[in-house]
């Protein structure tokens, strides 16, 4: 692939992006209520993810419930002190 076609691409898929979350950020400054839910068997992540945006949510007064197909919890052989 040649340069100029190259940039192009790069050009068109950041403006894809920059579109996608404009209509994200359209769709939560115009909705009231949201559920927000994680895979089965959470991990750190998905469990701070959730409650990040419940937060987020939370300050633009916004109703989310927050739900998780199982209990967070830690991993089995997970060490705090590592």
């Amino acid at each position: 692939m040649d340069l100029p076609r190259a940039i192009a691409n790069r050009s068109d898929a950041r403006k894809a992006v920059v579109d996608s979350i404009a209509d994200i950020v359209k769709v939560i400054r115009e909705g009231e209520r949201f559920l927000v839910c994680s895979q089965s068997r959470p991990g750190g992540d998905a469990v701070g993810s959730i409650l990040a945006m419940g937060m987020l949510l939370e300050k633009m007064e916004k109703r989310a419930d927050l739900v998780s197909a199982d209990r967070a919890g830690l991993r089995t052989g997970a060490n705090l002190l590592a």
